[in-house]
């Protein structure tokens, strides 16, 4: 059985981001893409026709969700062509969270580039004074160390790779609070506290964070640039939350992997529709494919923090 995971973003009136459906997969050449959600349904429905099979759903208001896509006879490249086939996928620009402000991303560019040609004296040294100056929000610096055009001596350079034609560099002095990361805040925590974790939104895009001490600190373990490659790590935080929440709410809105009417496939040459005993035969052998459609959230408290280094001595957060 090849699956495909989706996970539907349906925006609130205090969102910064927009609506968003991301389909993913952790097989060979895993995938991870952005797309327009479709229709009033919100996740892609298969065609009859298409030997692909989807969990049911349930959407109401603004939320994350999630689904699940397999099929017996296609890759799942094949399945993955079936779910995306129509939708409009976003680009970079699109997907990147305006944040809770109105900067704009190519304005943040243009005082950039400013700045790298005005006096030393006047550049900004730290993240804090470029953040205080109030033409870049965070995600837009984030954005622009990919780009090559700032350097942060911090946090591994938000995972981007040294650039010696960097535009402007600047000190990251103190760890900074998680939620400035966050594209929402809403999180979703599992609950192994020997290994404990936290989905969240982060530049428009998931990632996962581990409990990196003791302290409410939290390391992430996915990498911003490296959505295909951060696939496998969100498909098994998946995994681990549905199960948890499956054992703590084994009744409630939980929704198995059910086949759409009318699916035709092949057994031994034959062509036939699948009737109710054979999907049943089929899901006894998926484990653990049972989803809480609506992901339960949370709300990321003020005294999470992203972790690095100074932590490791048990320093708490200054000024930066």
């Amino acid at each position: 059985m090849n699956c495909v995971v989706a996970v539907l973003y349906l925006a609130g009136v205090d969102s910064w981001m927009t609506n968003r459906l991301v389909i993913m997969h952790s097989h060979i050449s895993p995938f991870y893409g952005v797309y327009k959600p479709p229709g009033s349904d919100r996740f892609p429905l298969p065609a009859s026709q298409s030997q692909v099979i989807r969990s049911d759903i349930k959407v109401s208001g603004p939320g994350t969700y999630n689904a699940i896509y397999c099929s017996s006879t296609l890759e799942v490249s094949k399945v993955k062509e079936v779910i995306t086939q129509g939708l409009t996928p976003f680009s970079n620009e699109e997907i990147i969270p305006f944040g809770n402000s109105l900067l704009d991303l190519n304005t943040c560019r243009e005082q950039i580039s400013a700045l790298s040609r005005g006096p030393p004296s006047l550049q900004p040294v730290t993240i804090q004074q470029l953040l205080d100056l109030r033409v870049c929000s965070l995600s837009h610096i984030i954005t622009l160390v990919h780009e090559g055009k700032i350097c942060v001596n911090r946090y591994k350079n938000f995972d981007a790779p040294p650039n010696d034609q960097s535009l402007l560099t600047i000190k990251i002095m103190t760890e900074l609070p998680l939620n400035m990361f966050l594209s929402s805040n809403q999180i979703f925590r599992t609950n192994k506290k020997l290994d404990e974790k936290i989905l969240a939104w982060s530049q428009g895009y998931l990632h996962v964070f581990k409990r990196a001490t003791f302290w409410e600190r939290w390391e992430k373990i996915t990498e911003f640039g490296a959505e295909n490659q951060n696939a496998l790590e969100i498909c098994k935080f998946l995994y681990q939350f549905n199960l948890e929440k499956k054992r703590e709410i084994p009744n409630k809105e939980m929704n198995e992997l059910t086949l759409m009417p009318i699916v035709e496939t092949e057994y031994s040459g034959e062509k036939k529709v699948m009737d109710k005993n054979e999907n049943t035969k089929l899901l006894d052998q998926i484990n653990g494919i049972t989803l809480r459609t609506k992901l339960p959230s949370e709300l990321v408290r003020d005294d999470f923090y992203l972790y690095h280094d100074l932590t490791r001595w048990g320093k708490m957060p200054t000024t930066t």
